[in-house]
């Protein structure tokens, strides 16, 4: 595929830049590259250059998205865990003990606990979400073996019986994007989830079908607290999951959780568990 921006100089690019108005992260790496003479491209250059567009787009994705009530209920475990109203939780780890780990999700709005999901990293990386009102397991998922990518496989309740989905990870300079598709409950047709997010996992956005399609976005998922956030522990690094109405949370959390499992295998840090 030609790229329609070589050969171009680096005033052009800086132009491009802020034309675009791309986050400082994506911006700062075009920069970068602004300062090698592009006048004849490599190929590994115009790689580089179409990752930096591919990553625009993305940011414009998520930015522009939308949350869509969703009028027939999406229901992955227990229709109990959808609302009529958009929840916020957040998600944090809670603590790292004897080769196990535990990270608390908690309704944003009164602090109070939802689930809990506890992970072994001598098993496999297994990790298993609880609802802290009854302690019962609603999911727990692991890594998918014989893979050529990497996929993570989920299950209902605290054993691996009882196949789910399997979410398939593809990741990028520009960014990263997680598939996987289920069953609904409440219709008995199939769901289509596609998150596409930065390769940072920073910001990401969970669709229902593809978001260049028309896939309508039902959770957004961002690191640190809302900018207008005014509560009191405003210190807080882990996630911020906004779920639309009519979708179920415990698969959304599953699904945010799985993610996590992928970078913390992704970036090495297998032993230590998700961060």
């Amino acid at each position: 595929m030609c790229n329609p921006f070589f050969p171009v100089s680096n005033s052009q690019i800086c132009t491009w830049i802020q034309s675009e108005r791309m986050p400082c992260r994506i911006a700062s790496s075009c920069i970068v590259y602004a300062r090698v003479n592009f006048s004849v491209p490599t190929v590994v250059q115009q790689l580089q250059l179409q990752s930096i567009v591919e990553a625009v787009k993305i940011s414009k994705i998520i930015e522009k998205a939308q949350l869509v009530p969703q009028k027939i209920p999406i229901v992955a475990f227990d229709k109990k865990y959808v609302h009529e109203k958009p929840i916020i939780l957040t998600l944090a780890r809670d603590g790292f003990h004897n080769q196990s780990y535990k990270y608390s999700i908690k309704n944003l709005i009164n602090n109070q606990r939802v689930f809990e999901m506890l992970g072994h990293t001598v098993v496999m990386l297994k990790e298993t979400l609880y609802d802290v009102t009854d302690n019962h397991p609603i999911s727990n998922f692991k890594q998918a073996l014989m893979k050529i990518r990497f996929g993570i496989n989920v299950y209902h309740g605290g054993d691996s019986d009882n196949f789910l989905c399997q979410f398939d990870f593809n990741a990028e300079f520009s960014g990263i994007k997680v598939k996987g598709t289920f069953i609904n409950q409440e219709n008995n047709e199939k769901v289509h989830l596609v998150m596409v997010g930065d390769n940072r996992f920073q910001n990401a956005m969970v669709f229902i079908g593809d978001p260049e399609k028309g896939g309508e976005a039902i959770m957004r998922i961002c690191r640190g607290l809302p900018t207008d956030y005014q509560g009191s522990d405003l210190e807080f690094k882990g996630y911020v999951l906004e779920v639309a109405p009519g979708v179920d949370i415990s698969m959304m959390v599953t699904f945010c959780l799985s993610v996590l499992q992928y970078r913390s295998f992704n970036i090495g840090k297998k032993r230590m568990g998700p961060r």
